[in-house]
């Protein structure tokens, strides 16, 4: 490329610039001069300035000026103190003068370690922010740092947490509940979907606790002055016993494993540690957590003042507070019920749910049994018409097309890993949206006589409801401590009073006879909602309610 295509790219040749010159060294010879001969000689002339710069370079953006780090500061939701470092270089080659630090609204906050003066070239003034558990709901802090090459500014925001720490009346009950945003999608044909709207459970917390004396006086103004604060607020059906601080004191040993705790070992993020002998409690942030092993550590070290012999952890969960009832039981005696609800949204990950399905959109038996201690499980049956319009305005009705309970509710009395369990299964779920196999307990069926290991029928009583058996569905058997599964191919009369079930595989065992045998059913969670109401700290109880899918019908 010649030096005037780059300069002039879109013309052709050299810019009409001649000089009468002869070409090469001897061009300006005296003899050729005076002989007159005319040589061209295109001349390419300098380049007109355009008015712009060259781009600043790296240096340029670093050094002659001063930087501060950081230059804001974001904490969140605040549940205790938090400290940062604060560094002012001066990135210029000569001294810098630090003439000012202003501050904006600075209550709840200190910042140590920088005051006015000089920083050498290249040097640096070191300070400590302290953003300090106690100061206004909502901190909107600015640090001004006037210097000679300008000022720089530190903006601090966070979102301070109000602690909660009023143990719940166990006689009364706790509920939490756990919701499932989702949204119907209707086609053009009228079919109708339900979606997942948001992937995330919103927590509530229902609960009755106790005001007397300093704890009433504390409960009345923390009721009053919490209107537009964030609480923390405690679980504490998963409170847990701390049997060792470490001694870094950053790590705390529960009294177990805690894998059984499913707000604590999936979804905390923040805890409450609670002293009851001294009523002293403090939240802290958890870095890491281990639930097999039953050890919680902490972002920050616990305060010297707590001690390890009278600890509790309770999972918090930030909230606001949405009903506040006080209701006198004698003098000086007064219950509040209380309602809180989930400020921020959370989901623990598909993959860190142990008792979870690994594959939810595959149908997966639903594991838990119900209770018939209370009411039992309930529904509604029904059977389902097909109705298709036919041209002419002639509307046709078609068969019956199933004999499921289109709707039931079962009832679960939970213990122990029980409620961590279905927790799991519902989000695995996620409300409405997976598909799930019911075992129907009401529909269950006692069998007149045994079969044998090798055979592959059953003879059940006929007690006129022989259509609650279809083709291609599900059966059960519970034989002794064991539950069967087999396909059913076909269902035909045999003795009087008495049906055959035919069995698509070999029983492999011994049935005798007065065994139950029902149905599964393929079906989904018909509610957004799952409420746990907790007896005690260990025992729930939960209603749910299925509902048969279409797929089923045949």
């Amino acid at each position: 490329m010649s030096l005037s295509s780059a300069l002039w790219p879109l013309r052709a040749g050299w810019p009409p610039l001649v000089c009468e010159a002869a070409d090469g060294g001897a061009a300006w010879e005296p003899a050729l001069l005076r002989a007159g001969v005319p040589r061209r000689n295109d001349v390419a002339p300098l380049p007109r300035p355009s008015g712009r710069h060259m781009g600043l370079s790296m240096a340029d953006l670093i050094y002659g000026q001063v930087h501060l780090y950081p230059s804001r500061v974001e904490l969140g939701l605040l549940a205790g103190t938090e400290t940062r470092d604060v560094i002012l270089w001066n990135a210029a080659f000569t001294p810098l003068d630090l003439m000012a630090v202003s501050s904006r609204s600075p209550a709840g906050t200190t910042l140590s370690g920088i005051a006015p003066g000089s920083i050498p070239p290249t040097g640096t003034a070191a300070g400590r922010l302290t953003v300090l558990a106690s100061g206004p709901a909502r901190q909107e802090t600015v640090y001004t740092f006037l210097t000679s090459l300008g000022e720089r500014k530190l903006e601090i925001t966070a979102l301070r947490v109000l602690l909660f720490p009023f143990w719940p009346e166990w006689s009364a009950g706790l509920e939490t509940g756990y919701a499932f945003d989702t949204v119907v999608a209707r086609d053009e044909n009228g079919g109708e979907q339900r979606r997942p709207l948001a992937r995330r459970p919103l927590r509530t917390l229902r609960a009755t606790v106790w005001g007397d004396g300093v704890r009433g006086q504390r409960l009345h103004h923390l009721v009053h002055q919490g209107k537009d604060r964030v609480f923390g607020v405690p679980l504490w059906q998963e409170a847990r016993r701390v049997a060792a601080v470490g001694p870094e004191r950053d790590a705390l040993t529960l009294d177990g494993p805690f894998e059984d705790c499913w707000n604590l070992s999936r979804l905390c993020g923040l805890i409450m540690i609670h002293e009851r002998r001294r009523d002293a409690y403090v939240a802290a942030s958890l870095a890491a957590k281990d639930p097999a092993g039953g050890t919680l550590f902490l972002s920050a070290p616990l305060d010297e003042r707590f001690a390890s012999g009278d600890l509790r952890v309770v999972p918090l969960f930030s909230g606001m507070l949405t009903r506040a009832e006080p209701r006198t039981v004698s003098d000086g005696f007064e219950t509040w019920s209380v309602a809180f609800e989930e400020l921020g949204a959370s989901q623990p990950d598909l993959e860190g749910l142990p008792h979870a399905p690994a594959d939810p959109s595959v149908p997966w038996l639903w594991p838990h049994r119900p209770d018939w201690s209370g009411e039992g499980p309930g529904g509604v049956a029904s059977l389902s018409r097909i109705v298709r319009a036919v041209r002419g305005g002639v509307t046709e009705i078609g068969a019956r097309q199933a004999v499921a309970p289109a709707a039931h509710r079962q009832s679960y009395l939970l213990r122990g890993d029980g409620i961590a369990r279905l927790l799991d299964g519902v989000t695995a779920l996620r409300g409405r949206w997976g598909r799930v196999r019911v075992r129907d307990p009401r529909r269950a069926f006692t069998l007149t006589r045994g079969s044998l290991p090798n055979q592959a029928m059953l003879y059940a009583r006929d007690n006129g409801a022989r259509e609650g058996f279809v083709p291609g569905q599900r059966l059960w058997l519970k034989v002794g401590a064991s539950i069967l599964g087999r396909a059913l191919l076909g269902v035909e009369a045999g003795e009087e009073g008495e049906i055959v079930l035919h069995l698509d595989a070999e029983l492999g065992m011994a049935v005798p006879p007065s065994t139950f045998v029902g149905r599964e059913y393929l079906a989904r969670l018909d509610t957004d909602r799952i409420d746990l109401r907790h007896e005690t700290a260990g025992v729930a109880r939960c209603d749910l309610s299925f509902c048969t899918l279409p797929e089923e019908v045949s």
